[in-house]
């Protein structure tokens, strides 16, 4: 358990800094870790065993369908019932991840007593230690983000499913999300039956892969600063947000710099301030997004309104500071972004908001 837990650190950082912009609750990365180590884990042991039986092939062949399903139908469940959270194909890598990792967390554990038992009955402990520590180097040295790649393929087709208005394509691409998934897993485990096509498929084919999926996330929070820069400009244009805000919103080194910023000027309570400030602006610019794609949002302008109540209230902390310009300004857009017009700013800074709208978080954004 110990082996199968040591890299799970990194697994989970890794995902949480692809999740950075805009993170998920802390409630669903628990819940998505539980249904790949707990729900996808429980019912793929019986089903493999099921399926190997029923077809007369090795388990290994029937796996890759039946574990990423189940561990696929955990995205789904936040795509068809979290959907206010469950924004694109960020959010669906990001779940498909940690799912993947709760499942391989399991799984490992499972491999490595099976290894230890077995080569300890014959020939000793030490020599058990020794071959459990290799199947550890092999499979959470080589292959610790196997089956998060794997889910996270069935994310990605789900992400997009959700932000696109192509009918065909809301089935086509979480359908070919999870055959890719299926097709990487397979193609994996079949290599598994030689050592030397093992080696080699891992350098030539799933290395390549890794990279490239890498570079796919790499874009896919690029494509997330779009929608910040799209959209936030409404704000800036009706006097929500300053010019000096833009920079601190609108790219990765800006919102550090301005969370470095915050923290050296008005310590601790400076930093959560603009914590808080870019995750209400970054929640306003996804909140539009949605609108503008035709999204029905029954309670838009009551979101709207709490989160520019959060928005002002933490400008409120941060203004008097701010005013010097700390890290430069952006020039305002006027262009249209889509969806409804924001309201304007009140004439008195910051807006005073009914009781029912204190400023606080809405449900289900991040603390």
């Amino acid at each position: 358990m110990v082996l199968a837990a040591l890299p799970m650190p990194i697994l989970i950082a890794t995902f949480l800094w692809i999740d950075r912009l805009e993170p998920e609750p802390l409630k669903h990365l628990l819940f998505a870790f539980a249904w790949g180590a707990l729900i996808a884990t429980v019912f793929s042991g019986f089903l493999n065993e099921l399926g190997a039986a029923l077809l007369g092939v090795p388990a290994p062949l029937v796996s890759p369908f039946v574990e990423e399903t189940l561990k696929g139908l955990g995205v789904l469940l936040f795509a068809l019932f979290r959907r206010r959270e469950f924004d694109g194909v960020v959010d669906g890598i990001v779940l498909g991840g940690i799912i993947g990792g709760g499942f391989s967390f399991i799984e490992n554990i499972q491999y490595y007593g099976i290894q230890f038992q077995a080569t300890a009955e014959a020939h000793g402990a030490g020599a058990g230690f020794l071959a459990t520590v290799f199947l550890f180097l092999i499979r959470d040295g080589m292959g610790l983000f196997a089956h998060s790649l794997y889910t996270a393929m069935t994310g990605i087709g789900l992400g997009v499913a959700v932000t696109t208005r192509n009918p065909a394509l809301k089935v086509l691409a979480p359908v070919g999300g999870w055959s890719a998934g299926v097709l990487l897993h397979f193609i994996w485990n079949f290599s598994t039956f030689n050592q030397l096509a093992y080696f080699v498929t891992y350098i030539l084919f799933m290395v390549p892969v890794f990279v490239g999926w890498l570079l796919l996330v790499q874009w896919s929070r690029r494509m997330e600063l779009k929608v910040l820069e799209r959209h936030l400009p409404a704000y800036a244009a009706a006097g929500w947000i300053a010019n000096w805000e833009l920079p601190a919103l609108c790219t990765f080194p800006g919102r550090k710099r301005a969370r470095d910023w915050a923290k050296r000027t008005l310590g601790d309570r400076g930093k959560r301030a603009m914590i808080d400030l870019q995750l209400a602006a970054t929640e306003l610019a996804f909140l539009r997004e949605k609108a503008s794609r035709g999204q029905d949002l029954h309670d838009f302008s009551q979101r709207e309104q709490q989160l520019l109540g959060l928005l002002s209230a933490r400008k409120q902390i941060l203004q008097p500071a701010a005013a010097q310009q700390p890290f430069g300004t952006a020039p305002i857009p006027t262009q249209p972004s889509g969806g409804p017009v924001p309201p304007q700013v009140s004439s008195q800074f910051p807006p005073q908001f009914p009781p029912q709208f204190p400023p606080q978080f809405p449900p289900g954004m991040p603390r």
